[in-house]
C-alpha cells in the first residue's frame, strides 16, 4: 500500500521541530534553525540550513544543504542523494549521491558519487567511482576516497549535468500533465515526456562507457583525466561502509571512520 504524501508549503524550522511522516515529504520551501525531518520515504525540500534529514527513501535538495550558525546540517539517505550545492554539511547517501558544487562538507556513499562542478576542501567517500569535473584545496585538502576509481573529466560531468538537466525537465511535464483534462494535450506531453526519456536513457548509457573507459585505463582505479589542483589527496578504500538502513528517531554524526546513531525523542 503506498504511503500518503505529506505537501507543506511554509518553512519548517526551530530546534525544537522534529517532523516525522511514513511515506513521502514534500516541502515546497525550506528546513531551517535545527529542525528535524525523517521520512520513511522521500524528502524533497528547496534548501536545508543547519538541519538534520532522515528518509528511508532518497533526498532531494532543490537548491542548497549548509550550516546554520556554525551548527552543520546532517543529511541520511537510504537511497540516493541530490542538491545543487553542499556546504559545511555532512551527506551519507546509501545508494550514490549527484550534486554540483561541494564545499567544506563530507559525502559518503556506498554507490557513486558525482559532483558535475566542483569540490573544494572537502571529503568525498564512496565504495564505488567518484567522478568530479575539479577540485580544490583551500583551508584544507581535498580528500577523494574510492574503492573503485576516482574520476576527474569534465566530459563525464558535462554529461551528468545534461542529465540533470533532463530530469528536472521531466519532473515538470508530471506535475503539469495530472493538472490537464484535455486529452490532445495529455497526449502531446506524454510524447515530450517519452522522447526526453529516450535521451536520458542515451545519456547515462554514455556516461557508462566513458566512465567504464576511464576505468579500464585506470592506474590502481584512479584516472585523472584533468589535473587536480596540488593538495587534493586520492586514496583507494576496500572495506563497505556500515551505514543504517533503518529509519527511526536517530541523529547520524560522524566520528572517524564511524556512523554514530543517537536516537531522538518526539516527532510530529
Amino acid at each position: 500500500m503506498k504511503k500518503e504524501l505529506l505537501k507543506i508549503e511554509k518553512n519548517v524550522e526551530n530546534p525544537d521541530t522534529h517532523l516525522k511522516h511514513e511515506g513521502d515529504i514534500q516541502i515546497d520551501a525550506d528546513v531551517l534553525k535545527g529542525a528535524t525531518v525523517e521520512a520513511a520515504g522521500n524528502i524533497t525540500a528547496d534548501n536545508a540550513f543547519g538541519v538534520q534529514l532522515i528518509a528511508g527513501g532518497d533526498i532531494k535538495i532543490r537548491s542548497e544543504v549548509a550550516s546554520y550558525k556554525n551548527n552543520e546540517s546532517v543529511i541520511y539517505s537510504n537511497g540516493r542523494f541530490s542538491a545543487e550545492k553542499v556546504s559545511g554539511s555532512t551527506v551519507v547517501a546509501e545508494k550514490g549521491a549527484v550534486i554540483n558544487i561541494v564545499e567544506n562538507s563530507r559525502v559518503i556513499s556506498n554507490d557513486d558519487i558525482f559532483v558535475d562542478s566542483c569540490v573544494t576542501s572537502s571529503e568525498i567517500s564512496s565504495l564505488k567511482s567518484i567522478c568530479v569535473r575539479k577540485t580544490v584545496s583551500k583551508n584544507k585538502p581535498t580528500v577523494l576516497e574510492s574503492g573503485r576509481s576516482v574520476i576527474i573529466d569534465e566530459k563525464i560531468a558535462s554529461l551528468f549535468k545534461e542529465k540533470k538537466t533532463l530530469l528536472s525537465r521531466l519532473d515538470n511535464i508530471k506535475r503539469y500533465l495530472v493538472k490537464i483534462d484535455n486529452a490532445e494535450k495529455q497526449e502531446q506531453l506524454q510524447r515530450k515526456y517519452d522522447s526526453i526519456n529516450d535521451m536520458i536513457t542515451k545519456i547515462s548509457g554514455d556516461i557508462s562507457e566513458n566512465a567504464e573507459l576511464a576505468r579500464k585505463n585506470a592506474v590502481f582505479g584512479i584516472t585523472v583525466k584533468e589535473s587536480a589542483e596540488a593538495g587534493t589527496k586520492l586514496i583507494m578504500k576496500t572495506s563497505k561502509l556500515d551505514l543504517e538502513n533503518d529509519v527511526t528517531s536517530s541523529h547520524f554524526t560522524l566520528k572517524d571512520e564511524e556512523i554514530i546513531r543517537k536516537n531522538l525523542e518526539g516527532g510530529s
